[in-house]
Order: structure tokens, then sequence, then C-alpha cells
């Protein structure tokens, strides 16, 4: 979306009351009308432009590095050769690093999890966690599932490896499962309204929603 358009949607919530919190330590216990904002892939429009805004506002948020894709360009993802985008470095996560974002992981390579064997699964949750520790030299908590794919396997293997806060997909019909926390993904189209719609749990913007998602299965099978 666009750096106006993320402004009125911050405008929204701060006036709707709502806290906007740090995903980090995420409990039960948080304020009950707050939120938490995290930003898949790692663009270096996160740093261009939305960056400013949240130091404008004293705001925390997440961003959910690929670490074997730092620095390139974003061929994991189906494009048609449109909308190619690079992703920030590491000089750059450095950098968002040091303001008080935090960093989380990815994974690897930004494949399926759940068709994974047990190798390449601890490589892309584990391998993708030592990463960012290494370059980062911090411990790293949270990880964002590629595509809201999961199983109890995946879970199983991100709590074994320290992580705390693991984030999925879309809530309701079918969405995460026990121990990973949904997410309300925002597009492009949604204005405000779309939003508010999204935080009252409204039926169809909850299947847009999911219908929006399941556009990533082509993606997921041809790319592996």
């Amino acid at each position: 979306m666009s750096p106006q358009s993320f402004r009125r949607h911050l405008d929204f919530l701060l006036e709707s009351g709502m806290s906007i919190i740090k995903l980090r330590g995420l409990t039960d216990s948080s304020p009950e009308k707050s939120v938490c904002l995290t930003f898949d892939d790692a663009y270096q429009s996160f740093l261009s432009e939305l960056l400013p805004i949240l130091q404008e506002r004293r705001l925390p948020a997440t961003v959910f590095v690929i670490t074997d894709y730092v620095g390139r360009m974003n061929k994991w993802d189906l494009t048609l050769g449109v909308n190619r985008r690079r992703h920030l470095d590491w000089e750059q996560i450095n950098e968002i690093h040091q303001s008080g974002i935090e960093i989380g992981s990815h994974c690897r390579t930004h494949r399926d999890l759940t068709r994974l064997n047990d190798i390449h699964l601890n490589d892309e949750i584990a391998g993708s966690k030592k990463v960012l520790e290494d370059r980062l030299g911090c411990g790293i908590t949270s990880l964002a599932l590629p595509f809201g794919a999961v199983n109890r396997q995946i879970i199983t293997m991100a709590r074994s490896c320290g992580y705390q806060e693991i984030c999925g997909g879309v809530p309701g019909l079918f969405g995460p499962m026990g121990g990973v926390l949904a997410r309300l993904p925002i597009y492009q189209i949604d204005g405000v309204r779309a939003l508010r719609h999204k935080l009252e749990m409204r039926f169809f913007e909850i299947l847009k929603m999911r219908l929006l998602q399941s556009c990533s299965k082509t993606t997921r099978w041809l790319k592996g």
C-alpha cells in the first residue's frame, strides 16, 4: 500500500482507542484492545517508505526476513515478471534493527514448510534463526510461516528452536491451529472501512482474506 494509506490506517487504529504493541513478548495478558504491526518479506520499501512514519509516531513493529534473499530480488515469488522488488540488504536490516524495530524470521527461502522433510524443515526454521542471530547479535523469537502454511510438526520444531511468537495466516474458517497467532493481512485494495471490518471479524471480510490468501497456492506448488 501507499504511505498515505498506511498513515490513514494508523490514524484509524489510534483514534479507535487501539494500542499498538510489540509482538515480542505477546501474551494472553496483553491489552485486549491492541494490535501488532508485522511486515513480511523485508522489502527495501519498508526502510524508505514506512520506517520514517513509524519513527515519527514512535510505534513498534516487526519485520520478517527471508534470509537467503537478503539484498536480492524476490524471485521466490511467482510474479510473472511483474512487481519484481528488492529485499533489504544486511546493512539496511541492521539499521532497522538499531532503530528499535524487531527483526523476525520468515525462514530461508519462503517455501511451503508443510511439504518439506525434517532435514529441510530444520534448515528453514533453525537455519534462518541462526543466520539472523549471528548477523544481528541478538536473540530471534518471532517466526512468520511462509504462506501461513502450518502443521503440528512445524509448531513443535519452531518451539524447540526457541521461537515464542509464531505467526500464521488468516483467522477463522479453518484458520491457524492452536499455538499459532492468526493475522489480518492488509492488501493494496483495503481502505479504512475494510480494516474496520477485519478487526470486527466480519464474515465476508474473512472470506475475502482467505480467498486472496488461497491465490498463493500457485506459487507454493510451482516454486516448491
